[in-house]
């Protein structure tokens, strides 16, 4: 459990911030936050990282000549543990044609673990979170924030208090 600190309102802004970014520039990106469930294979299929989460390096890492930026970023508590790495995709027949690899490899990591993943479309921007085999789209600032709240809180076990006003709205 990771207690909650400066580093932990550091991380989720850091996060949220980059994640904006990205879908203000149209910057295609996979961030996976690993639960209780490991994923063991997944993280052995990218390049190990062991970062302190910082909106940079999450920028960077999706930088369009990264040789990461295609894979998806696993993210556990206070750490990016991964990059570049490869998903399973959903199988599911059910999924709307519009939606790209990105958001099936989403799903299909979703659908195997209890793992929270966000999303950004290249296409459109649009931010999407993939949960329990179920695609949420079209989040804005301030439902972004709130989920990130809520992981890092039941991670905790506890509640970041204070959190949503110190993370500027964007």
């Amino acid at each position: 459990m990771e207690e909650i600190t400066e580093d932990t309102e550091s991380s989720i802004a850091n996060i949220h911030s980059a994640l904006l970014d990205l879908s203000k520039s149209r910057t295609g990106a996979i961030i996976i936050f690993q639960q209780n469930i490991g994923l063991k294979d997944v993280l052995e299929s990218g390049t190990m990282i062991g970062a302190i989460i910082t909106k940079e390096l999450i920028k960077n890492i999706f930088f369009s000549k990264s040789p990461l930026h295609d894979g998806a970023m696993i993210i556990k508590g206070l750490r990016i543990l991964a990059a570049g790495c490869f998903l399973p995709l959903s199988t599911n027949t059910r999924i709307d044609k519009d939606l790209g690899t990105r958001h099936r490899a989403a799903l299909g990591i979703s659908e195997v673990s209890d793992s929270v993943t966000f999303v950004v479309s290249e296409e459109t921007g649009i931010i999407s979170m993939a949960r329990n085999g179920i695609m949420t789209r079209y989040l804005n600032s301030k439902q972004l924030l709130s989920i990130l709240d809520e992981m890092y809180s039941e991670q905790s076990n506890t509640k970041i208090l204070g959190l949503k006003r110190r993370v500027k709205e964007q």
